[in-house]
């Protein structure tokens, strides 16, 4: 295995390297598809001067056999590139050094251990019943992760010398206040775990080297009460003023506005933050401490008319007379938003929004946004006064002179309407305004409707072939380089020894095809489903083949419709089942979150042409079955959940068809069974 060779040009002898890698351990939080193989490993190996003499990114592509010359070395074996803050992503690093001699052989021994911290949040039962709402905040000098409340991962955090963890609890009770509170955890170490539960209460020679992963970590459980006694609190609340649906102010006219800030506990301090120019044009900070103002500041307030005062356990803010001094904009509402946040020297927070939202008197009619799809729209506006029977919308295309009127509008609870618009162009600009009459009408907003856009060869009447003979495959486009669609078939011929399924094929015939048929198929005792899909296939040796669905897309369809027929066979006392779904994505760095879904699944023949129309989903419905909704440890398309803004664009589009749902495990299918599909159809109309 070993060998020498005297390399005359430049006078040394080198030697081989041979490096074998084992695992030892598993952290049983994290679950199979999260841990990274150490064939995954990087492996970079150092000469005494610091300098790089070989770096292989993965430890597979490293050669069995490593020329080195007779010299001491170092050896850095890493699972990651350093991450100041990631869930579920341990780094995993070793180092030593070791020494390359003359026909001699040695084994290095490398340890990887985990060399970030790991954290996991617990709530009792006291907090889960006693709020309605609650996250944890966790950083270091270095990163941050936000826990959100049903968040069940484990953060790793990267450290240096005397980091420090910071957690800030922040809750919110069932009435809707907010407050939170802080602790902090110092001189953490590598390879510990904090659990947190918050509670209410030359010459040549060779060497093996041996890398073994220890993932064994140090637990440690805290456990951080949260103060029980609601007098140690400071809550801010108001007669006048409701906190869940703000008043409008109008303009000149002010309104009677008191702040209570509970003191049971001394305040340190009632910070004051706003965005608002008019507080800053006065010459107020953005942020300050209106407990503790300097003399500056003071003389503002009092000539805002802000009067700061004691009264037994509490502290009155009055802001009565500065709201009759608030300003509209071009005799347009405007609204002054005061972010409060009271903290007690228990170090205990409270935090409360005033949206100073003014008016003018009398009528009016706002505009305040559209959410414009490729054929639809829909408008909202906000109103004052009045009779709701005037409330309207009015839109036009961009250039034009009339205005079209939109009267059957929806009126909410908080001054605000909506209104549904249909008909429209895709990917045209138009402008629209509420309105209530010629003389009340709010501003003018522009947008462009979205694209309506369809995916090349999805009338599947144009196909090519790769390969000849008997050993091809087919699918609908004219080159691999030009069409999105890829199947099973591909994967298959891609392998070492090639298969030729024919799972999927144009018919009747490739030159003129009416429809693509999807087939069950089998080979070297393994089920194939006749598979057809927008994404890419891989194959690779004897066995592996890797699927990436979907396209990039980023427009929002409404209807997935096509036709066809259905001939299922039985398999282990079960009818085979037809998949065929639409799916849209938003996907945000390595993470893919769900934002709509059409799906049929179903065991039924059907001998003759079927029509299917599904209603494209947006988001978490009860409509959804199981099977139907996102999931983590799917290979091939693993999904975080549903995106949480349903208003935002796709990135990408993933539809499937497969003869026989179950197939990925290339044994829960039927030999023989058929998938026939066309006329198939992305649609954008309301």
């Amino acid at each position: 295995m070993w060998g020498c060779t005297k390399k005359d040009e430049t006078n040394f002898i080198s030697g081989t390297l041979s490096l074998e890698v084992s695992r030892n351990g598993v952290i049983e939080e994290l679950n199979s598809s999260a841990r990274k193989s150490v064939d995954d490993y990087s492996i970079t190996i150092f000469n005494l001067k610091g300098d790089i003499v070989h770096h292989f990114d993965r430890f597979s592509d490293m050669p069995e056999s490593l020329s080195l010359r007779e010299a001491q070395y170092s050896i850095k074996v890493a699972s990651e590139q350093e991450i100041a803050a990631s869930f579920d992503q341990p780094i995993y690093v070793g180092e030593t050094t070791f020494s390359i001699k003359g026909n001699q052989h040695q084994t290095i021994h490398v340890v990887c251990s985990q060399a970030n911290v790991k954290v996991t949040i617990g709530y009792t039962d006291f907090i889960k019943q006693g709020f309605k709402d609650f996250s944890v905040d966790v950083a270091t000098e270095e990163g941050s992760l936000h826990f959100a409340k049903e968040e069940a991962r484990a953060g790793y955090f990267g450290i240096t010398q005397d980091s420090t963890l910071h957690f800030t609890i922040h809750v919110v009770n069932h009435k809707g206040n907010e407050f939170s509170r802080s602790m902090l955890i110092e001189n953490i170490q590598p390879r510990e775990h904090y659990h947190v539960v918050f509670d209410l209460d030359g010459v040549g020679g060779s060497s093996s080297i041996n890398i073994t992963v220890d993932e064994t970590t140090n637990n440690k459980e805290w456990h951080f009460e949260m103060p029980v006694n609601p007098t140690h609190i400071p809550v801010i609340t108001s007669e006048q003023f409701d906190f869940d649906n703000p008043p409008n102010i109008e303009c000149g006219e002010g309104m009677e506005l008191t702040l209570k800030v509970d003191a049971s506990v001394e305040l340190s301090s009632i910070i004051w933050e706003s965005e608002s120019s008019f507080f800053t044009d006065q010459g107020l900070p953005k942020s300050f401490d209106v407990l503790h103002p300097t003399e500056e500041q003071l003389q503002i307030l009092t000539i805002l008319g802000v009067v700061v005062s004691n009264h037994g356990n509490e502290i009155l803010v009055n802001l009565s007379d500065l709201t009759k001094k608030l300003p509209l904009i071009n005799s347009k509402p405007l609204t002054h938003t005061v972010h409060w946040k009271a903290s007690n020297k228990d170090g205990i927070s409270y935090s409360s929004v005033t949206p100073l939202r003014v008016i003018p008197l009398g009528e009016m009619a706002r505009t305040l946004s559209v959410d414009a799809w490729a054929k639809f729209a829909y408008f909202y506006g906000e109103y004052n006064a009045g009779e709701e029977s005037t409330l309207a919308f009015q839109y036009r295309k961009v250039g034009t002179t009339d205005w079209t009127i939109v009267q059957d509008v929806t009126v909410q609870s908080d001054s605000k309407y909506s209104a549904q618009v249909i008909g429209l162009e895709q990917s045209t600009d138009y402008e629209f305004r509420a309105y209530r009459s010629e003389a009340i009408f709010g501003d003018i907003l522009l947008f462009t409707t979205e694209e309506a856009k369809t995916v090349p060869y999805l009338d599947f009447a144009t196909w090519f072939q790769v390969g000849s003979g008997n050993n091809y495959y087919r699918l609908p486009g004219n080159s691999l380089s030009d069409s999105p669609w890829r199947s099973g078939d591909k994967g298959a011929a891609d392998l070492t020894f090639s298969q030729y399924m024919k799972t999927v094929l144009p018919m009747p015939t490739m030159e003129n095809p009416e429809f693509a048929r999807l087939e069950t198929n089998e080979a070297l005792g393994f089920k194939a489903a006749g598979s057809l899909f927008l994404g890419d296939i891989q194959g690779s040796g004897l066995s592996n083949v890797v699927i990436d669905f979907g396209i990039p897309f980023e427009s929002r369809p409404t209807k997935f419709s096509f036709d066809y027929q259905y001939s299922p066979l039985m398999y282990d006392n079960k009818m085979d089942e037809l998949d065929a779904y639409l799916i849209l994505q938003v996907r945000e760095g390595n993470k893919r979150y769900r934002l709509a879904t059409a799906w049929l699944r179903s065991d039924v023949e059907k001998t003759t042409w079927t029509p299917v129309n599904l209603d494209i989903v947006y988001g978490n419905d009860a409509s959804l079955s199981d099977f139907m909704l996102p999931k983590k440890n799917f290979v091939e398309n693993p999904e975080e959940g549903f995106y949480p803004d349903l208003t935002a664009k796709p990135t990408h589009l993933l539809v499937v068809f497969s003869s026989s749902a179950h197939g990925a495990d290339k044994s829960s299918a039927a030999k023989g069974t058929v998938f026939d599909i066309k006329n198939v159809n992305i649609a954008y109309e309301k």
